[in-house]
């Protein structure tokens, strides 16, 4: 079945292992690569990435397949084309030019998932020589001064070897600090922190399930209705000072190069207001006609509650960023910061 191949990837990406080992392993199982499978099924087979008979999977067959939206229910048309009609060369068109169809077919990849994978592809994930699968920090642990990544350093005391995380910029003797921290003990904070968030999170949900439809519905809309008020208020102040800036010229209170900068930066800042009273006006209508509260989300952190140690496949689902301080703080990002955000909005709401 090509969609459990294709989830099967999704996983092992998630669980840690490189593009490389996957592909190791599917060519040990013996799967049949995209061209070999579409031929299998009496399908023609032509890409412009095909240069020879190649029926192994490869790394860069794992990475096109974990970078395509067509498994988040996403088509994708007009990549590749002629300038015009005089031109039959086809060549490869910019973003801008592409069609982008969300929802245009059913998903065999949550959109969640496709975005933490987005992320892991785009992070320093190198894995220790000795281990089948990078650390489960690895990608997610960054120093918090000069924000790069940090990396795991060895030292050996005696008979006796301790393993620190420390700051990359410091370690390759380029400046910041060490910002260092055990292994063990940083793995212990962020599994004790995991624990709690997907205590509170389940606790929170329980306490929205309690309240009927009808009410959570009129209170997510109430508080949309406050925060579009809010927005609105915040929209008409930007433009009467925007409006008063050409008085404030006129009257040679600033001159034209102060004028010409408030007036960009006013201008600015009222798309942005605008595009958020969008944003939640769509929010608003959305809830109207559904009234279903979106618990996807619960689940994804309800999964793990009866975890005992800490797994690269639960780091990379729930956590975002860590970042550690000089002084050995740790600040732990957690994914669906809006989501949480939500529902503490609604049973605040209820409360009052």
């Amino acid at each position: 079945n090509a969609a459990e191949i294709v989830r099967g990837i999704f996983s092992m990406k998630i669980k840690g292992y490189s593009q490389d080992q996957i592909a190791d392993f599917l060519n040990k199982e013996k799967v049949l690569t995209p061209a070999e499978y579409k031929k299998s099924i009496g399908l023609k087979y032509q890409c412009g990435f095909q240069g020879s008979s190649q029926t192994k999977w490869t790394a860069v067959t794992v990475s096109r397949i974990l970078k395509n939206p067509i498994y988040i229910g996403t088509l994708i048309q007009g990549k590749r084309g002629t300038p015009n009609y005089k031109i039959k060369k086809m060549r490869v068109r910019d973003k801008s030019e592409w069609v982008v169809v969300e929802d245009n077919h059913p998903s065999i990849i949550d959109a969640r998932i496709f975005s933490v994978v987005q992320n892991l592809l785009e992070r320093d994930t190198r894995r220790s020589p000795y281990q089948d699968t990078v650390f489960p920090l690895a990608g997610i642990l960054f120093c918090q001064d000069c924000k790069r990544s940090m990396q795991l350093r060895s030292v050996k005391r005696g008979e006796r070897k301790y393993h620190y995380y420390v700051c990359s910029t410091y370690k390759n003797g380029k400046g910041c600090s060490s910002h260092s921290i055990e292994q063990s003990k940083l793995e212990g904070i962020v599994l004790r922190s995991i624990i709690n968030q997907i205590h509170m999170i389940v606790e929170m949900d329980q306490l929205v399930q309690e309240m009927d439809t009808q009410t959570a519905g009129n209170l997510q809309v109430k508080g949309l209705d406050i925060k579009i008020a809010q927005k609105t208020s915040e929209l008409d102040r930007l433009q009467e000072y925007r409006g008063k800036l050409y008085e404030a010229l006129a009257d040679d209170l600033i001159d034209t190069e102060e004028y010409n900068k408030m007036r960009l930066k006013y201008t600015e800042q009222i798309k942005d207001t605008e595009e958020s009273i969008l944003k939640l006006t769509s929010q608003r209508e959305s809830v109207l006609s559904s009234r279903d509260i979106d618990r996807s989300w619960v689940m994804q952190f309800a999964k793990y509650q009866d975890i005992t140690e800490l797994s690269r496949e639960a780091v990379v689902t729930l956590i975002d960023r860590i970042s550690v301080y000089e002084d050995g703080k740790i600040k732990i990002d957690f994914n669906y910061r809006d989501e949480i955000a939500r529902y503490q909005e609604l049973l605040k709401q209820e409360v009052i």
